[in-house]
Order: C-alpha cells, then sequence, then structure tokens
C-alpha cells in the first residue's frame, strides 16, 4: 500500500487505495489483503501503458465495497450524496488569487442549476475548506465525503469568499442518474464582432444568439491568443471566458470597459469553459513596460 484516497479521473467518489501489488487484467474484482490476511480493499484499475502491469494499481477500500453491496441488499442499487458543483485543485498561483496563505481546499468552478449548493448559496469561486467538520486538503478530498452523506442530511459547507470564511448548511440530494452537460461545440461556429484588448494578448467575440449557456454568464469567446499574460494563464482558442477578478463578463463590450482596469502585478483567476469543464487560471498582468 503506497497511498490512501486516490481519486481517479473516471470516478472521483472513490477514495481508491493505491498500491505497487502486481494486478494483471483480469485480476479486478479479486481481494487485496493486508499483512495480517484481512481483505482490505476489491482490486479495481491498473496503470498500463501496454496492457499489463506497469507499477501501479488501485483498489476500492473494503469499507466503501461493504457499504455498497448494504445498499444493493436494501434498496437494489446505491445511492450517493449530491452537491451539484464542479471543483478543481487549487494551485500556488490560484491560492494567491484568492487570498489564501497555501493551497489548500475545493475550487468551485460550477454551479447546477437546479442543484443543492445554488439553492443554498454557494457560487463558482468559493474554496470549500472544510465539510461537516472535516478539513479539505486539496480537491480530491471533497467528493467522497459528499458522496457518504445520506440525501437529505443537511452539511456544515466551509468556505472562503472573497477573501472572507463563512460557513453554509446545504441539504445534500441524491446524485441523479444522468448529469446532464452543455454542449459548446455549436458555440465555435458562430460569427461575432470581435475584441481585442492588447493588454492580454486576446481577440474575442460575442457569442452567438441563442448559443449562449443558461447557467452561466454570457462571456466572450476567444479567437486568438498572441503573446501576453493570457497566454502565460494557459488561455487557448475556443476558451468561453466567463469571469475575471470575481467579475461576470456580459460580452465582447463589456469585457473591452473591463480589461485596462484590472489591478497590475497580482494573480486574477479566470474563470474559462473549455470542452464543456469550468476551469480556473490565474493571470497576472504586468505594469506597463514591464
Amino acid at each position: 500500500m503506497s497511498a490512501l484516497g486516490r481519486n481517479l479521473p473516471n470516478d472521483t467518489y472513490v477514495p481508491f487505495i493505491q498500491t505497487d501489488v502486481a494486478v494483471n487484467p483480469g485480476n479486478s474484482g479479486g481481494p487485496l489483503y493486508g499483512l495480517d490476511g484481512a481483505v482490505v480493499g476489491i482490486n479495481a484499475q491498473i496503470y498500463t501503458p501496454g496492457g499489463g502491469y506497469a507499477g501501479l494499481s488501485f483498489a476500492i477500500p473494503i469499507g466503501v465495497a461493504m457499504d455498497a453491496m448494504e445498499q444493493l441488499k436494501a434498496r437494489g442499487r446505491v445511492i450517493r450524496g449530491w452537491l451539484g458543483i464542479t471543483i478543481q485543485q487549487v494551485t500556488q498561483d490560484l491560492a494567491r488569487s484568492f487570498g489564501l496563505d497555501r493551497p489548500q481546499g475545493a475550487l468551485i468552478t460550477q454551479i447546477a442549476a437546479q442543484g443543492p449548493a445554488r439553492s443554498a448559496g454557494l457560487q463558482a469561486g468559493d474554496v470549500v475548506l472544510t465539510y461537516d467538520g472535516r478539513k479539505i486538503d486539496s480537491a480530491g478530498d471533497l467528493p467522497p465525503l459528499v458522496g457518504r452523506t445520506h440525501p437529505g442530511a443537511k452539511a456544515l459547507v466551509g468556505i472562503i469568499r472573497r477573501g472572507q470564511e463563512q460557513t453554509i448548511t446545504v441539504t445534500v440530494a441524491e446524485l441523479p442518474r444522468e448529469i446532464v452537460k452543455s454542449n459548446t461545440e455549436r458555440l465555435k461556429k458562430g460569427k461575432a464582432k470581435t475584441s481585442a484588448p492588447p493588454l492580454l494578448g486576446l481577440i474575442v467575440a460575442d457569442l452567438p444568439t441563442g448559443e449562449r449557456l443558461s447557467n452561466e454568464p454570457r462571456g466572450v469567446m476567444v479567437k486568438r491568443v498572441e503573446e501576453g499574460p493570457a497566454r502565460t494563464a494557459g488561455i487557448l482558442p475556443h476558451d468561453i471566458i466567463l469571469r475575471i477578478g470575481g467579475i461576470d463578463i456580459r460580452d465582447s463590450g463589456h469585457f473591452r470597459v473591463l480589461v485596462p482596469n484590472l489591478p497590475r502585478n497580482r494573480n486574477l483567476p479566470v474563470l474559462v469553459l473549455r470542452e464543456d469543464k469550468p476551469t480556473f487560471l490565474p493571470m497576472r498582468i504586468p505594469d506597463a513596460g514591464h
């Protein structure tokens, strides 16, 4: 056993056990034993560039598996708690952008339109620091805790918002069987008036009428990225910029007016939508002449 609480891209609700046990295709579903001979997990996945064991394997903790078994026996399916948020890891630069002294917590990038988080007043840009008294050191700590919360239960979510800590009570709902994702491919086909604030090195355009995202600020689409702060921050063509420095972007006209007044020489959180995934990027605008 080399690590606990690992989160994998295809299942963030399970805190996997990472091991160096030689697990190969066909071994999935088999037991993972501890040194005392007790079953501690169920082998589930391996890291494999070529199809065989490559030094890393992952197992479902036995406690998680037993809970799933009891739920299947009682109701025929596994129920997980759901807040209706999308989160990302807080990097060092993003920590400074959000007024944190170090990287910690889970940064909320998107709120579901009909989810518990929106009803409770959570917002994109909030950083979750605690969940029902449990400290959230990294983004991967939050989903398993939420998933184990019984739907209908109230949870205390400690956040930091615009540098101020507060606690919000959220009534956890059941994870929907199907999560509908917004389709942004159509947004890339529209033609609109472009805007090119030279300060950031971006050329942006309004989103086509009728194609704007219903659950997010309208924003602007990035048409081209030139040399400048935006490229350094990692902004790419076809990204949709939704927010800069805590200010929601309405359209290209608003973007053009806003950019010259952005603060200099400090990390600003920029919320972009990229291939249906909202992500915060830290951007620093230097003083003129630098």
